[in-house]
This record gives C-alpha cells, sequence and structure tokens, in this order.
C-alpha cells in the first residue's frame, strides 16, 4: 500500500515536472509516512531517465533476497495509477 502510494506520487510528481524526482524526499511533504515499509525501514528508491524501482527489504530486512518487495514502472505508468 505504502509502495503504491509512493508511485502515484512519483507519477504526479513526472506530470508536472516532466522527469522523475531524484530522490523521494523531492515528493510532498505529507508523503513523509509512506517512505518506510511496514517493518518500518525506509523504502529504496532509485530511477533512470524514464523508469523508476521501490523495494523494500522485506520481512527479513536484508537486501536483494527472494522476499523483496519490488515495484518497478515508468513515470507515465505510475502517473495512470
Amino acid at each position: 500500500f505504502r509502495m503504491r502510494t509512493l508511485a502515484v506520487l512519483i507519477g504526479r510528481y513526472w506530470s508536472e515536472n516532466h522527469k522523475l524526482p531524484a530522490r523521494l524526499e523531492d515528493l510532498a511533504a505529507d508523503s513523509s509516512t509512506q517512505r518506510y515499509d511496514a517493518w518500518q525501514r525506509a523504502i529504496d528508491y532509485a530511477a533512470s531517465d524514464s523508469t523508476f524501482e521501490l523495494r523494500s527489504w522485506g520481512p527479513d530486512q536484508v537486501k536483494a533476497t527472494t522476499d523483496d518487495i519490488v515495484m518497478r514502472m515508468s513515470g507515465r505508468e505510475a502517473n495512470a495509477l
């Protein structure tokens, strides 16, 4: 749920600025509570020119393991959410 909310905010940012945010802190101030996963760990964000990735390390809290929760999409796709 939090990752989807962040994706929607990223989509709005993309629509308004014609680019993806460089970091999550560039989003609206009211998004700060959405930047943490269910385990109270910061959600990772990475962006290229047109796509981005949001990643929660999952319940084991270890990066790049099979329980990670990952969302990848373009700014255009996020704007359509």
